[in-house]
């Protein structure tokens, strides 16, 4: 995945690899990815509550920042990535130290994923149809 803050200050992109989710109720990065993507210090508020994990408990910062971010697929024979799908707004949740989870709430309104247990794969990601 490719990630970056739009209508910030011009930053690289930030290549994330990023772990598909259906418990996550939000996508939630590792803190210190909130720099790379443009977010200062001052726009990440310290949730009430913090977040809840299936064995822990964890402090979580959320912004009004939104990030732009689009699927790449790495063609194994020439090892180039490209994009794959329409670019998307993530709202993510930040936490000290975690992976990096596309949760259902922005990832999931934009794509399908069917989880095919038993059958020799893990999910399938496909796009939702345009609305007409």
């Amino acid at each position: 995945m490719v990630a970056d803050r739009p209508g910030g200050l011009p930053t690289p992109p930030v290549l994330l690899t990023a772990l598909v989710d259906s418990g996550a109720d939000r996508t939630t990065f590792p803190l210190k990815i909130a720099c790379q993507l443009g977010i200062q210090r001052n726009e990440l508020i310290l949730h009430p509550g913090g977040g809840r994990g299936v064995k822990s408990r964890f402090d979580v910062w959320r912004s009004s920042v939104p990030i732009r971010a689009g699927v790449t697929r790495r063609d194994v024979s020439t090892r180039a990535d490209s994009a794959w799908g329409p670019a998307f707004t993530l709202w993510p949740s930040f936490i000290d130290d975690g992976s990096f989870l596309l949760g259902r709430a922005d990832f999931f309104s934009v794509f399908t994923v069917t989880f095919e247990e038993g059958r020799g794969r893990v999910f399938h990601l496909d796009v939702e149809p345009a609305v007409s």
